[in-house]
């Protein structure tokens, strides 16, 4: 079962609270739901809400303690970090080209995806689901 509410911190974005096995999974918007609810029906494994420190938390030398910058991805798909985004807030670009900086370097098997749509999210999935039949 699951319901909607408003997120005032997201442009059109309702949050979406499921309950499975005595979990409570809460997703940032519908958008996000359906990809889970289409990567589960394909039985594609996902994690959820995996988080990356792009920064390290260090002391300046005025002894000020600056903390850590860190970006939470919507879904990691095997080596894939996949973001559901109608609408990219302004930190967005930033944390997505320090994300690139620190993790997807020359030889690094990291892929990074912006999903904006259903269209888009059936795409990814579909063609990751069949790839999975063929190995």
């Amino acid at each position: 079962m699951y319901r909607f509410s408003g997120n005032r911190k997201i442009r059109n974005a309702n949050k979406v609270v499921v309950h499975e096995g005595g979990e409570r999974i809460v997703f940032d918007s519908k958008l996000e739901y359906y990809f889970y609810n289409t990567a589960k029906m394909l039985n594609i494994e996902i994690e959820l809400k995996p988080k990356f420190v792009l920064q390290e938390a260090f002391t300046d030398n005025q002894g000020n303690n600056i903390r850590a910058i860190t970006y939470t991805a919507d879904f990691r798909v095997g080596d894939d970090i996949i973001d559901v985004k109608g609408y990219p807030n302004d930190v967005f670009p930033l944390k997505r080209k320090l994300f690139a900086y620190k993790y997807m370097r020359e030889g690094s098997p990291i892929r990074f995806f912006v999903l904006k749509n259903k269209k888009e999210i059936n795409k990814y999935l579909y063609e990751r689901a069949n790839n999975k039949n063929d190995q």
